[in-house]
């Protein structure tokens, strides 16, 4: 959400899909679905998708470390 949200928007409830989470991801004022986090139950990686493609995968450290250094920008 902080890498890839920015300004208006917000996420749906998880859905469980096997070994994953999906979080579906809405945009704007009106909501509108762009894209799905999901989040692997056993290892805590991050991925997402848009369009049916699949993006790069974080683990919780980089994730951590990357809201670290969101929130620490001087």
């Amino acid at each position: 959400m902080l890498r890839y949200v920015s300004l208006c928007g917000g996420v749906e409830e998880s859905i469980r899909r096997g070994s994953m989470w999906e979080v579906p991801v809405r945009f704007g004022f009106a909501g509108t679905p762009r894209y799905a986090n999901h989040v692997d139950r056993a290892t805590g990686l991050v991925s997402y998708s848009y369009e049916s493609q699949r993006y790069p995968t974080v683990t919780p450290k980089q994730l951590a470390d990357e809201i670290y250094r969101l929130t620490h920008r001087q």
